[in-house]
């Protein structure tokens, strides 16, 4: 008993002391000429784009200083051509809500349609259609970090001269 008792100890205070020692690495979204800096955290969701794999989202891993994986794949920070976070609770309200009303707006025109027979109730079906092909392409409300744009991506660990109100959580 008092055996197990030092055990449980032992590995509560490791458990601890691991958790207090550990750096946090974040992915570091920076533009030089205005000095604007995003810094995302290791297993955020984000969206980015590449020349080679197109559109790929998901929650990202650090694997050294110059790769990330997202969605089983080794991806280059130089190969990322733009890159944005993607939270689920946005983009789940806000595709939600397109998938909803799309479908109320089409089953309206319709059985309007349906039960009238005036053409003009097709409108709010096609306006329904359109909202619903809207939620499928993934809308966002934050942009882009192109790196057209100046934009330039690195992994850095968070230490005292990283500030907190750029951190994005």
């Amino acid at each position: 008993m008092k055996n197990s008792f030092i055990a449980l100890c032992v590995l509560f205070i490791l458990i601890l002391s691991n958790t207090a020692c550990a750096q946090d690495a974040y992915l570091r979204m920076f533009k030089t000429d205005s000095k604007k800096e995003y810094l995302i955290k290791e297993g955020h969701r984000v969206k980015l784009k590449t020349e080679e794999t197109g559109r790929v989202k998901g929650r990202f891993s650090i694997v050294d200083e110059n790769h990330i994986i997202l969605d089983g794949r080794k991806i280059a920070l130089n190969d990322i051509t733009k890159m944005k976070r993607s939270p689920y609770m946005e983009t789940f309200l806000l595709n939600g809500n397109l998938y909803f009303w799309g479908g109320a707006l089409v089953g309206q025109g319709l059985g309007f349609f349906a039960y009238s027979g005036d053409s003009y109730m097709l409108g709010a079906a096609l306006v329904g259609a359109g909202l619903i092909y809207l939620a499928t392409q993934g809308p966002g409300l934050r942009l882009y970090r192109s790196r057209d744009k100046g934009w330039k991506y690195e992994i850095v660990k968070k230490s005292k001269e990283l500030p907190e109100t750029v951190i994005q959580q």
